[in-house]
């Protein structure tokens, strides 16, 4: 959502490390019984996050709020996995053994989590079934006789519990409540009280967990019908259809959507979303000189909505980065931009900066930079490395056109520093919408255009909502080797 750089994930790995550090210390900082006790409240409340996010993007808001419980929750899980393992260690003459044994753990779930998981499961199942393993590792607090009719209830208030928990969810969504939070508060905490009423029993705990994550989906009423589902390295793709609206069709990947087509064949070539005909990226396609256009280079496919300028006789190549989205792209069930493109299209696989080293130099008139990770833009796309890749590339009066719409970083001031860095004029244009103009299937956005081509960018200029780009101060050149995003982000 926000960029996937060293400096955000070394929070979780620190977390993760420390963890270690302190259970297996001399001296125990955090008694190991108040992580046992804590374990089951904060896994109701991670459980609950994960069911309402997935169903409802905008659930709870702005990212700190669950990014600040899904972090308490792995220290807290960490610490009492992890405790138990201390607890558990042998004696000195075995401790090499099982400390390379844990290091094998590690590396097996390592592997798991990145190579394995994103092909045997379409979203981050993995997540909620290891919050649930975690919660049968915790110790019997209640009487340790087991028998039939202990067995027997193990089993079945759990299965009440959902049953309870999906009836409260539906007859709420019903109840024409209007405060989201009023709603959300209801139907989590009678579930999760009783929940917790099973703690004694570490599987009857845990099957209740399950009970209220099935019941939850199951009963909860998602904001799009999922035509599709998809899972990559790169995330979750999701091909959504809304109801009651003409623009049926709709990929989305984390929270944002990326593309949005009508199913009407009369307007199935119609752009939409950020790619309007009258927004920034159709105007200044269509201001373009007729020569600049015969071959266009994208970084980003998406669905291919962008194919929509290609006219006969044109060329476009598309760099995309995971094979899932060129998959998608190409189904007529989901999307037929590239299906009915009039022009030439040719999709390249891989990294673009890698990619576009293989391409002729000044063969593009046009590069269009719409590359995204849910929210987050590849930083490596905008450095003075990539800018010097992406003008060896043009024709001497080419034009790079780049979206930058994005909830949580400012890239104009970045893209100020690198055009004046590499003697370029570029220009900004901020397009927001009216309601009226998001009901037909248009999004806000921002779009930068830099070139060498005066003339050209003077006469886009005559538009009086296009602007020059603005520095900031404090926000450096960046390159390779330096990247500060703090700089550019949107704290408010």
């Amino acid at each position: 959502e926000v960029v996937p750089i060293p400096l955000l994930w070394v929070i979780p790995l620190g977390i993760y490390l420390l963890s270690f550090i302190l259970v297996f210390a001399r001296r125990q900082i955090i008694p190991h019984r108040w992580m046992v006790w804590a374990l089951p409240f904060v896994v109701v409340i991670l459980v609950t996050v994960l069911a309402r996010m997935d169903l409802k993007s905008q659930a709870f808001g702005v990212l700190a709020w669950p990014m600040a419980v899904h972090i308490v929750g792995l220290f807290i899980v960490a610490m009492f996995c992890h405790g138990e393992l201390a607890k558990d260690r042998p004696t000195v003459a075995h401790l090499t053994e099982f400390f390379l044994w844990i290091s094998v753990g590690g590396v097996l779930g390592g592997m798991f989590n990145a190579l394995l998981a994103p092909v045997i499961f379409p979203t981050v199942i993995e997540y909620p079934v290891t919050l649930l393993l975690a919660c049968t590792l915790m110790p019997n607090l209640g009487s340790k006789t087991t028998n039939g009719r202990t067995r027997i209830l193990d089993v079945a208030l759990p299965v009440l519990l959902g049953l309870f928990t999906a009836g409260l969810i539906y007859l709420l969504e019903h109840a024409g409540i209007n405060s989201p939070s009023f709603l959300l508060v209801l139907e989590c905490v009678p579930s999760a009280v009783l929940c917790l009423l099973f703690l004694r029993r570490p599987l009857r705990f845990a099957l209740g967990v399950l009970a209220m994550l099935v019941a939850t989906i199951t009963a909860l009423r998602p904001e799009f019908h999922n035509a599709l589902v998809a899972r990559s390295f790169f995330g979750i793709y999701r091909v959504e259809l809304y109801p009651g609206s003409p623009y049926i069709h709709m990929l989305r990947h984390g929270t944002t959507w990326h593309a949005m087509q009508s199913l009407d064949p009369k307007e199935r070539r119609i752009p939409l979303l950020f790619y309007t005909k009258r927004g920034p990226a159709g105007e200044a396609i269509a201001s373009l000189p007729v020569a600049l256009r015969q071959q266009v280079a994208a970084i980003g496919l998406g669905a291919g909505t962008m194919a929509t300028y290609a006219e006969p006789g044109q060329h476009w190549t598309f760099y995309e980065i995971d094979p899932e989205i060129q998959r998608i792209a190409r189904d007529p069930r989901y999307f037929t931009y590239l299906q009915d493109c009039l022009g030439d299209v040719k999709i390249v696989l891989g990294d673009a900066r890698l990619s576009l080293q293989n391409a002729p130099d000044h063969q593009f008139g046009l590069l269009v930079v719409d590359a995204y990770n849910s929210d987050a833009i590849p930083l490596h796309l905008l450095t003075r490395e990539a800018l010097a890749l992406y003008l060896q590339k043009l024709t001497p009066s080419g034009v790079i056109l780049l979206n930058i719409t994005n909830r949580h970083l400012d890239i104009e001031p970045v893209l100020a520093n690198l055009a004046q860095d590499a003697g370029l004029l570029g220009m900004i244009r901020n397009d927001p919408v009216t309601f009226e103009e998001f009901q037909g299937g248009k999004a806000a956005s921002w779009w930068v255009v830099l070139t060498r081509n005066a003339p050209w960018l003077h006469y886009l200029a005559q538009d009086k909502r296009w602007d020059t780009l603005q520095k900031k101060p404090g926000v450096g050149l960046w390159t390779d080797d330096f990247t500060s995003v703090f700089t550019v982000f949107h704290w408010k």
